[in-house]
């Protein structure tokens, strides 16, 4: 069985059609699908999940990990999150390894150095 774990903005939001298509497939085969973004687990970006069709174990979110774990987080003037980069670039790495994800599909450089053998990183240009 695969654990896949795709990234929303960049990712899914940018070929929704076929990330959703890809999930329901992979969830009807009887594997896993998780959502890992930076952005919060709210209402709304379920929301966009199920209008693109997508669908998953569950939504993974760096924001919603370091809040847990109390970390300080700063928000810029358009209300974007803000914490060390060090800390941010490695969080989806650490969740993928918590979560046992096979794979990762992601659109950003930054996170790929800090996966290891346990996970693949796939970048998606």
């Amino acid at each position: 069985m695969l654990t896949l774990g795709l990234d929303f903005h960049g990712v899914i939001d940018t070929y929704p059609k076929k990330f959703g298509e890809l999930s329901r497939v992979l969830m009807m085969t009887g594997n896993s699908v998780y959502i890992i973004t930076g952005a919060k687990n709210t209402p709304e970006l379920r929301v966009s999940l199920d209008e693109f069709g997508v669908v998953y174990t569950d939504i993974l979110s760096i924001v919603d990990f370091h809040l847990n774990k109390g970390t300080t987080i700063t928000y810029d003037s358009e209300g974007n999150p803000w914490l060390d980069e060090s800390v941010w670039d490695r969080t989806k790495a650490d969740l993928c390894k918590q979560y046992k994800v096979d794979l990762l599909i992601d659109n950003s450089t930054v996170y790929g150095k800090y996966f290891t053998e346990n996970t693949k990183y796939l970048l998606f240009q």
